[in-house]
């Protein structure tokens, strides 16, 4: 964020916002006052600021949405005779299911619940190997 004036004789001044760290600049369309200060919130939705007579102005601009939640990916690991299955601690809940054929819509819960591994962050659900194929998924609870 950046002021511009011309002159100290009380005309009025332009903000200006730059996103690439002050290549380009573009004029925010504020009122003409005699800004002195200007600053933006953290997630960049409001402007705030305050001209020579102490006149605050705020400005709201329409917030980016944030980007979509990463799904968390399964990892899949042999060892001592068992399979374990785990994945890493996502901000929204999330429950392992199982199935023996991709083309059923029959998937159900493992009874097993998961532990948590604190030295990784990922839930982890050892599950015995089964001579069939065995197909595993997290539903969004």
């Amino acid at each position: 964020m950046a002021i511009a004036s011309n002159d100290d004789l009380g005309n009025p001044s332009q903000i200006y916002a730059s996103t690439d760290s002050g290549t380009t600049w573009t004029q925010i369309g504020a009122p003409g006052n005699p800004w002195k200060g200007v600053t933006l919130s953290a997630n960049g939705g409001n402007l705030v600021a305050v001209a020579s007579d102490s006149t605050v102005g705020i400005l709201q601009f329409p917030i980016p949405s944030l980007p979509p939640k990463p799904s968390p990916q399964l990892s899949i690991s042999a060892s001592d005779g068992s399979l374990g299955v785990s994945w890493l601690v996502p901000s929204t809940r999330f429950v392992l299911q199982q199935t023996f054929d991709l083309g059923s819509t029959n998937w159900t819960d493992v009874p097993t619940p998961p532990t948590l591994n604190l030295t990784n962050l990922h839930h982890q659900v050892a599950v015995s190997p089964s001579p069939d194929r065995q197909f595993y998924r997290l539903r969004q609870k």
